[in-house]
């Protein structure tokens, strides 16, 4: 076997490439750079996931249900309006010489807020119909709503932020605005809510909390980088559109093939039905973030090889997906035995009518191996992905209704389970015709059985402790306790845990091991 060497901590920043690189070797590696942007992510779910468990404990049923309903509404809204302006600056800015940056993020900041501005209009004027359409016009939710249309006119012109701290090499300062700005939207709907105050209310502070981003875009484009001048290029506004509408389109059909289901059961039963839907049909944190962290920080390297050696990115890929299975099958198992307790520790005993809709979504963790997008964008391919979000979207929008009404709210958590199958399907499908390749031909398929099996075989150890009458805390501490060491010890004795699987888990992301050993 090859040495365990990080496949790409050798891809140094190239002088004078991009606008945040141009000292060269000094700038941040892709790496590093990736790792911000993970550390990032896993910030903000934690932070999201830590609301939810709170708020589960504070508000009731029906008001948990409308708050989630408008956020859901306005995440939705926020991927198709910000017309993937913000991700635009990672293509443009790095084209351009580093003077021109802050231009672009200003022209980026107008163009928001004039997008905003028209958002917010229509949201205001529209609020009783939404209202009527999701909650039985419910005044409660046309003032949520109004109150939305403020937070839009705020915060999306300081959404081009991040993108430009990163493209400017500055990870770290990008990583800190995420925090910030998590904190700031955790204590704005906390503190009301701990109070008491009417849930309307709530969402004004969490409208009023947009203050703190645009501030932000104040003090960091017009005043930080007050040495570069600022002018406007029509050219600029072409480009930024012509890159960023399909991501904002595939972004905004992802969004909503994710909430689809939600929506469904929004309108179709009582909001105290959507909250226990909404807490038991969230996506657990790190079910996204390590496939994403794993890919995101591969991404270099497998555009390198993909060029170059195209079995050396097909093995790469495969490295990839099983060290990902190393991690997320035993999560799989694990949580789909101790489900019910789970939910009571996360959300109370009041949310454990969910536990079926949680066990579905937990399905699909066995098949979030990688990233596929982010795969077919390391081969250049970014149309596949727009097409295969539209196929998704439709598939799952086309099987809601009728599975809701075969099988319960269950029918459309299936939905959404079988449209994000159906991606994947689609995305591994067009890789493996760019490789040359057929799909059977791209998973590891034995290795993966193999991980599936020893973590399914160490849950054994789970059922005595599943049966018991103790309080759930106690089960899952207990459960996790000896699963660990079981699923540790039959896949150290199997031959399924390698040395390099060890410094995997030790090194997340870093102990790729470039030979291909996925014994």
């Amino acid at each position: 076997m090859a040495s365990e060497t990080p496949v790409f901590d050798d891809i140094a920043p190239k002088p004078g490439v991009s606008a945040g690189i141009e000292a060269g070797p000094s700038g941040p590696s892709p790496a590093r750079t990736a790792g911000w942007v993970v550390v990032g992510r896993a910030f903000g779910a934690a932070m999201s996931i830590a609301l939810v468990l709170l708020l589960t404990r504070i508000l009731d049923k029906g008001d948990f249900g409308r708050l989630g309903l408008v956020l859901m509404l306005y995440e939705t809204l926020e991927m198709f309006a910000l017309s993937g302006i913000p991700a635009s600056l990672l293509f443009l800015i790095p084209t351009e010489p580093r003077s021109a940056a802050r231009s672009i993020a200003v022209t980026s900041a107008l163009i928001l807020s004039v997008i905003a501005a028209v958002v917010a209009l229509i949201v205001v004027i529209f609020a009783p119909v939404m209202a009527a359409a999701l909650d039985d016009g419910n005044p409660v939710v046309t003032e949520m709503l109004r109150w939305m249309a403020l937070y839009v006119v705020l915060a999306f012109p300081a959404q081009v932020i991040p993108n430009y701290l990163l493209a400017t090499s500055r990870p770290r300062g990008s990583a800190a605005f995420g925090f910030l700005i998590q904190f700031v939207r955790f204590f704005a709907v906390l503190i009301p809510a701990t109070l008491g105050m009417h849930i309307e209310t709530i969402m004004l502070w969490l409208a009023l909390s947009g203050i703190v981003p645009f501030l932000i875009f104040v003090t960091t484009v017009l005043w930080l980088d007050r040495q570069y001048p600022i002018g406007l290029r029509k050219k600029w506004i072409t480009q930024q559109f012509s890159y960023g509408g399909p991501l904002a389109v595939a972004s905004g059909l992802g969004k909503l093939n994710a909430y689809a289901d939600k929506y469904m059961v929004g309108v179709l039963m009582p909001m105290e039905a959507l909250a226990v839907y909404n807490v038991a049909s969230r996506e657990l944190p790190f079910v996204s973030i390590v496939p994403y962290g794993a890919t995101t920080g591969l991404i270099p390297e497998m555009s390198r090889r993909f060029f170059d050696d195209k079995e050396g990115f097909l093995t790469l890929w495969r490295v990839l997906m099983r060290k990902v299975a190393l991690l997320m099958y035993p999560v799989f198992v694990f949580f789909f035995v101790m489900a019910p307790d789970i939910i009571t520790i996360l959300y109370t005993d009041a949310y454990v009518e969910g536990t079926n809709v949680f066990r579905v979504y937990l399905c699909l963790i066995p098949f979030r191996l990688c990233l596929y997008g982010g795969v077919l964008r390391a081969m250049g391919d970014t149309i596949r992905v727009l097409t295969t979000s539209g196929l998704s979207i439709a598939t799952n929008l086309l099987l809601n209704i009728p599975l809701y009404y075969w099988l319960g709210w269950v029918g459309p958590a299936l939905a959404t389970i079988v449209g994000q199958l159906i991606a994947i399907v689609l995305l591994t499908h067009n890789a493996a015709h760019r490789l040359q390749k057929r799909i059977v031909h791209i998973f590891p398929w034995w290795p993966l059985a193999k991980t599936l099996l020893v973590a399914s075989a160490a849950s054994v150890v789970l059922w005595p402790i599943v049966i018991q009458d103790w309080p759930s805390g106690i089960k899952v501490l207990a459960g996790m306790s000896g699963y660990c060491v079981s699923y540790f010890v039959l896949g150290i004795v199997s031959g399924m845990i390698t040395k390099s699987d060890l410094i995997f888990i030790r090194t997340f992301g870093r102990a790729f091991d470039p030979s291909g050993n996925t014994n």
